[in-house]
């Protein structure tokens, strides 16, 4: 294809593309002023010279197939500018220092310029064969081991010998080979682990070396402090020999160093992209050579991905701030857009050297559509540079790049595939066009009371289609789409026919007419706070929030609907439950039902009118409270807390009064109760209820912890936080109900939750739970007083798992009793005073099991001498064999059903074939 040159004036210098391309501090107000002014110039002359080689191309009226191929011609016909792009005449001298390097031995005319004086490359040549910097000449026997060992290997044998003769001092602790982390590892391909295997044989070497030479500098250093102070010269010679023995010991170790971060590099192609920065120098290498704790490591990374999507990408600094031509602002942290429009006319080279991969390997980022380009840069700057980097790389290929429909000039606010892109607030919005077009089609649709069921598809493909700015549109369509499908049945699939509308359709159309305007989504969501486990059975259903569990049976109507819809009430239940502690958040909710994951996920189904409404309601409580829901799925083995609370029977706690008989005697007594302190959305006789514990529609939880004074119709009447039950003389003697430590696990939560998908409920510790451990059980009262923080308090409660508390805390009460009935101290106790409360405990009727139980819980809390354990003393363990041999445990079964009475029995009947049906 022809090329149209660009005028000499209109080129731009390399200084005046150095200054638009400078990477310094921060610009100033005069420095940006310039820098636009200069960027619109160029683009205006660009702009300019596009469109008269665009109108050039039209007047011809012909596409050009194929590149005019260049013949050969003399040298002095060519012109030194024939290899120079027009965007490269057009932007300046690009990489200028090579260009001129590689055309310098070149006159004009193509003549070789005559050599130098033959002095001077003498000179040259001299100074390049000079050998490295010597020293002063050592023994000759021992330069010539040198030369050798240093020009010839030595025997396996010896070599061996060698090795195996220097042992790493054990305070040493870095001289040593450090391993690849076996996550990696494991994941490594075989050539991969082979060349790093071969590089830590290297190192191998260098450790033992090392050892040696540490060796000997800490013999020269006992014998320089055996020297009396007054031989000097000896004290000198010693220490200089140390120096230098500490100076081979660091090239050594930089050498080290630098074959572990070789092999770091070796790795790295086979880590994923964003992971690389594990490969960074910043990255310590410890015993492994992505450092100790590599999970760690890798949650750091991954959060610093996303800032840095966030904040490289589109640029959500902590004050938004704008760019316009009016005002001057920084440009730091914030993204700056670019749109590219143009006409390929050799599609097949520009598929193949025209794809985002080429601007990447350049470090700009740039998204490609047919013929759209979107190019994206962490500042003004980053962004002008990959503008230019992309206008270049398009007039390489022989692209012209329309002025018109292209954004040159970087900005934060960019429309792009009928969407404007906001890096400032983060948001993507429907353009202006499309808003119309929403409320247009919608209406249309409304005012007909028949419509075709092609039209109505019409209007859902663009509602569909407007989706990526859009957050809850996916929950307003479902029932439109219900209807086509089901008036396409009808119709044996003819788009032709009418179909009508129900009053759900109707009112989901009315929604995106009332939205329109303010229709948006957020480029990217924060991640989840507060993470909720749920789970559903044909009995009730349960939920957990930071170890909190709770739960309750279904309704007999409930009950009659199929498993699927269950999973998703026990999420909307649990929602409602938990709505004090989840407005305002971002929840993942880990379900274990792909289809309650996929519907909620999803906003919706088109699949079940009675599961989208279910999924519709979920929602539209979550905008009421501010909530935004994430599911992920969980293996049905792993909820084990909320599939058990779902399985309760609860017929101790689920019954009520005859309604009859309640309302009859209400009606005798003349009084008029405003409140049920103690009731459950099943079986709860007015509301307000006060329930147990959370619960979907209580108003207050734990009648015992408020005080009521007043209506309860006036919210400034109720105070939380007071107790009305009557104090207790000896709190020891009473143990705390569960729902007590429900309502405590939850009261007592802190402002923040840091819980992630992996958490589990029964693991959960004081780091990722708001429950404080030390409130509800009392194995926390032996460090209570031994210095340590809340924090350590936590962390060391939770080294017991929840159902090892729960067995332990019963006989620590008992024991608590027991020594305060006998003025002993049950933290400092003796051997004999433990082996006298399991003595009691054995004459009350308890078994090997139980006592075997309360040994182990008096080793939790008893502190013995010397850092023993009471459970492991020789006189406990004596007492616990009598026991055994006293009052053994009983076999599981006491007879064994012998099933070769029926195997003999079936024998005897003769062959299957000849047996009859009965």
């Amino acid at each position: 294809m022809s090329r149209t040159n660009i005028e000499e004036g209109e080129i731009l210098s390399a200084e005046q593309e150095q200054v638009l391309l400078n990477d310094d501090e921060e610009p100033t107000k005069t420095t940006v002023d310039s820098t636009e002014d200069r960027w619109a110039s160029m683009f205006r002359e660009f702009k300019d010279d596009v469109l008269e080689r665009f109108s050039r191309i039209e007047a011809k009226q012909e596409r050009p197939s194929k590149r005019r191929r260049r013949h050969k011609s003399s040298s002095a016909e060519e012109s030194p500018d024939d290899d120079i792009s027009d965007t490269e005449k057009l932007c300046g001298a690009v990489d200028s220092a090579e260009t001129s390097s590689e055309r310098e031995g070149d006159t004009p005319n193509g003549q070789m310029i005559s050599e130098p004086d033959d002095n001077l490359l003498s000179e040259i040549a001299q100074e390049f064969d000079g050998g490295d910097d010597t020293g002063p000449n050592v023994s000759e026997k021992l330069a010539d081991i040198v030369n050798k060992r240093w020009a010839e290997k030595l025997d396996d044998s010896k070599f061996k010998s060698k090795l195996e003769k220097y042992n790493r001092p054990a305070n040493c602790t870095r001289l040593l080979v450090p391993k690849v982390n076996p996550e990696i590892w494991a994941n490594l391909s075989h050539n991969t682990k082979s060349a790093d295997l071969r590089i830590v044989n290297f190192q191998k070497t260098l450790t033992k070396a090392g050892s040696a030479l540490t060796k000997m500098t800490d013999s020269l250093l006992e014998l320089r402090t055996k020297l009396s102070k007054s031989d000097t010269e000896q004290q000198k010679t010693l220490g200089e020999l140390v120096s230098g023995n500490a100076d081979a010991l660091a090239l050594l170790g930089h050498l080290n160093i630098d074959l572990s971060l070789h092999r770091r590099e070796l790795i790295k192609p086979h880590l994923k992209r964003e992971y690389g920065a594990l490969c960074s120098t910043r990255t310590p290498i410890t015993d492994f050579i992505f450092g100790d704790d590599l999970q760690s490591q890798l949650s750091s990374i991954t959060a610093s991905n996303k800032i840095g999507q966030t904040t490289s990408a589109f640029g959500s600094g902590a004050t938004p701030r704008r760019y316009s031509d009016s005002h001057n602002k920084s440009f730091k942290d914030k993204s700056f857009l670019w749109q590219r429009k143009g006409r390929a006319y050799r599609p097949y080279q520009s598929s193949q050297q025209s794809k985002p991969q080429r601007q990447k390997q350049l470090g700009h980022l740039s998204v490609s559509h047919i013929d759209d380009s979107y190019l994206q840069g962490d500042d003004y700057r980053d962004c002008a540079k990959n503008v230019l980097a992309t206008i270049k790389l398009y007039d390489s290929l022989g692209f012209t790049v329309h002025p018109s429909k292209s954004s040159f000039i970087p900005t934060q606010k960019l429309i792009i595939l009928g969407f404007l892109i906001d890096s400032v607030e983060m948001k993507v919005y429907p353009t202006a066009e499309k808003i119309e077009k929403i409320k247009t089609a919608c209406q249309e649709l409304l005012t007909k009371s028949s419509p075709k069921i092609r039209e109505v598809a019409s209007v859902l493909g663009f509602l569909i289609s407007v989706f990526p700015a859009a957050l809850y549109g996916p929950l307003h369509f479902r029932e439109l789409d219900m209807d086509k499908t089901e008036a396409l049945k009808l119709n044996k699939g003819n788009f032709e026919k009418p179909m009508c509308l129900s009053d759900k359709a109707c009112s989901e159309l009315s929604w995106w007419i009332n939205s329109a305007d303010s229709l948006h989504k957020p480029i990217s969501n924060t991640l989840p706070e507060i993470t909720l486990f749920t789970d559903a059975s044909n009995h009730g259903w349960g939920a957990v929030l930071n170890n909190c569990p709770i739960g309750g049976k279904w309704t007999p109507l409930e009950a009659n609907n199929h498993i699927n819809y269950l999973e998703m009430l026990a999420v909307f239940l649990a929602l409602t439950a938990f709505h004090s502690h989840l407005s305002g958040k971002h929840v993942c909710v880990r379900i274990d039902n792909m289809t309650a994951v996929a519907d909620i996920g999803k906003m919706g189904t088109s699949h079940s009118r009675k599961r989208n409404a279910l999924t519709r309601n979920i929602w539209d409580w979550c905008v009421q409270h501010n909530v935004f829901l994430t599911t992920a799925h969980i293996a049905g083995k792993d909820n084990t807390i909320a599939d058990a609370e779902s399985r309760k029977s609860r017929k101790d706690l689920e019954w009520s009064l005859n309604t009859n008989i309640f309302e009859n005697g209400i009606g005798q007594l003349g009084v008029k109760p405003t409140i049920d302190l103690f009731a459950s959305r099943l079986n709860y006789k007015i509301k307000p209820f006060i329930s147990y514990q959370p619960d979907p529609e209580a108003e207050i939880i734990n009648a015992f912890t408020f005080n009521y004074t007043g209506s309860p119709e006036n919210s400034g009447g109720t105070q939380y936080g007071g107790n009305c039950s009557p104090a207790m003389a000896n709190t020891t003697l009473v143990a705390s109900s569960n729902a007590n430590d429900s309502a405590t696990a939850l009261n007592s939560t802190s402002d923040k939750t840091n819980s992630t998908f992996t958490d589990q409920p029964r693991f959960a510790t004081s780091s990722t739970s708001k429950i404080n451990p030390t409130d509800v059980s009392p194995l926390w009262r032996p460090f209570e007083n031994k210095g340590l923080s809340r924090q350590a308090l936590s962390l060391i409660m939770s080294s017991w798992r929840q159902s090892t508390q729960q067995q332990y805390v019963p006989y620590v009460r008992k024991w608590e009793q027991y020594c305060s009935g006998r003025e002993i101290d049950n933290i400092s106790a003796t051997v004999e005073d433990g082996i006298n409360f399991l003595a009691e405990l054995y004459s009350d009727g308890c078994g090997y099991s139980v006592l075997n139980t309360a040994r182990s819980a008096l080793s939790a809390v008893v502190s013995m001498p010397q850092n023993n354990t009471f459970g492991s003393h020789p006189l406990v363990c004596r007492f616990m064999k009598g026991v055994f041999e006293t009052k053994p445990s009983l076999p599981r079964y006491s007879e064994t059903w012998d099933v070769n009475i029926v195997i003999n029995y079936l024998a005897s009947l003769g062959p299957p074939d000849g047996l009859t049906m009965k």
